[in-house]
């Protein structure tokens, strides 16, 4: 069985929409972005476009996978 992507990339444009999938990524999103409430649609938070390629280099340098978003 293949492992779980732990983050999910959806949008484009000037915002984006990130998913922690896995315990793991919920947890690394808690100690590694300071995230504001109105940041949050269900599950996922918004990042503007000039912030997600540094958030996707700071997952997978932490070992952590991300699909989609051209990531």
């Amino acid at each position: 069985m293949a492992k779980q992507v732990d983050f999910r990339v959806g949008g484009g444009g000037t915002i984006f929409m990130i998913e922690p999938r896995t315990p793991q990524a919920k947890k690394w999103v808690r100690q590694n972005v300071p995230l504001e409430p109105w940041q949050w649609l269900g599950p996922r938070f918004s990042v503007e476009h000039r912030y997600v390629d540094d958030l996707i280099e700071g997952i997978r340098n932490d070992g952590l996978t991300v699909e989609g978003g051209d990531a």
